[in-house]
């Protein structure tokens, strides 16, 4: 094998800069990236070389979808613009400035196909395929569970408002019960405490300097928590574009795990996509032995404004009208379930499935900084019983979707209640604090 020479280990895996909060991102994916290789099987990286650009944009502008290979061929750009060891390897007579247009022009097609016709499972798959090429990093686990959501709901439909961040603090809990977690997100759009703030503002540090330096935390911990901006590239094209793409499903699809660790996964939509669409995604994925899916939950939180009837459920106009939390809903909830390489349906809960109580107006966060890591503070202590039960309701199905629970969910309290205990024990608090304090970082004192 040819060795490297030093300007090629040191080259930096993006030409794209990002500034301020994002700079230690930036810096662990350029030392990752001194580690990474593309390494596609020849018969992906045939899709690359499948269909034009132009052909792709001819297709979608003529009222048709894209294939899995189309979607991936076109996605095949937005990395070549990002990823230098890509588009060296995979697009070698391109320029990177090429690259920028192409990939610019792919998810702009895109996403105003998603938001005025609809993306399909088939589009999602084929993106989310090609993304997955982008991981600088990918631990190989025996399984991991992981939750996230793709932020940018509508909510309580004013930016003033906003609630606990569910899905983070759920990964929380999972450890705390010996079960490997995952949580992959990134900083907030329109709260003003995302994903990644919560570790942050808790007093860890969530950049590190190597792949064994993350397999030893998660060997550690039994928790690991990964920003998007610090383990793939694929995200920093938006940030030149500065609108909205479709990276809002592309990112939390692409958590950076092998092709065969087993993955349990929980993830909320908002009202751009029928969670029925990512479950029949993630199947696809399995079936192409991209992923090892053991359970995909698609979750899709509904507003009280009416009530849904199970033939409305597939309807994906109805689904979008109500949809306003990308969490459990205080009303009734959504779940799209995929397994291995099977769809298994669409199913609707209520407040009463889960076995608590949970009232609307003690969820409500003012979105401030203070106050949501306050309630962020609050509910993984047990300290406010509303937004605690709350937290538990959504590491309840997290714990549902690792035990493959029963598709009638009679056991969903049981596992509600697991949470519950591991919540007001304070067994998930003292698991946070552990992350922490293996990631080297004293705690901030306003949250001690």
């Amino acid at each position: 094998m040819q060795q490297k020479t030093k300007e090629e280990r040191k080259m930096n895996i993006t030409n794209i800069k990002l500034n301020g909060k994002y700079q230690p991102q930036l810096d662990m994916a350029n030392r990752l990236g001194y580690e990474y290789e593309p390494n596609l099987p020849r018969a992906m990286s045939r899709h690359l070389e499948s269909f034009s650009l132009s052909e792709i944009d001819a297709l979608v502008k003529c009222g048709n979808s894209l294939s899995f290979v189309q979607a991936y061929a076109g996605m095949g750009w937005v990395l070549a613009a990002t990823n230098n060891k890509f588009r060296q390897k995979y697009y070698p007579r391109s320029s990177y400035e090429e690259a920028i247009s192409k990939g610019s022009a792919f998810l702009q097609l895109m996403a105003v196909k998603e938001s005025l016709v609809g993306i399909t499972a088939e589009e999602v798959a084929g993106v989310v395929a090609c993304g997955l090429t982008d991981l600088l990093v990918a631990p190989r686990l025996e399984y991991a569970v992981e939750t996230c959501g793709m932020g940018g709901d509508r909510g309580w439909g004013t930016k003033a408002v906003k609630t606990i961040n569910a899905s983070t603090l759920s990964a929380v809990v999972m450890a705390s019960l010996g079960i490997t977690a995952l949580k992959h997100g990134s900083y907030g759009n329109t709260t003003r405490i995302g994903s990644t703030d919560v570790p942050v503002c808790f007093g860890a540090n969530i950049c590190s300097n190597s792949r064994q330096q993350i397999a030893d935390l998660i060997a550690k911990v039994g928790f690991w928590y990964s920003d998007a901006h610090a383990v793939k590239t694929l995200h920093y094209l938006s940030h030149l574009l500065m609108i909205e793409t479709i990276n809002h499903i592309v990112g939390p699809m692409t958590t950076p795990i092998s092709a065969d660790t087993q993955l349990y996964k929980v993830m909320g939509v908002n009202h751009f996509v029928h969670p029925q669409v990512i479950a029949q995604a993630y199947a696809l994925l399995h079936r192409e032995g991209l992923l090892n899916v053991g359970r995909a939950t698609i979750v899709c939180g509904l507003s009280a404004s009416r009530q849904i009837s199970r033939a409305q459920i597939n309807n994906p106009r109805v689904v979008k009208d109500l949809a306003f939390l990308d969490e459990v809903s205080p009303h009734s909830t959504l779940l799209s379930v995929a397994e291995g390489g099977r769809f298994l349906g669409n199913f609707v809960v209520d407040t009463a499935d889960f076995g608590v109580t949970v009232r609307e107006s003690k969820i409500q966060v003012p979105n401030s900084t203070e106050a949501l890591m306050e309630a962020n503070r609050q509910a993984i202590t047990g300290e406010n019983k509303d937004l605690a039960d709350y937290l538990a309701a959504n590491a309840g199905l997290a714990l549902w979707t690792y035990y493959r629970g029963d598709l009638e969910f009679s056991h969903l309290p049981e596992y509600v209640r697991q949470c519950q205990e591991a919540i007001y024990s304070g067994r998930a608090y003292a698991k946070l604090m552990e992350y922490v304090e293996a990631t080297r970082r004293e705690k901030i004192n306003m949250f001690v």
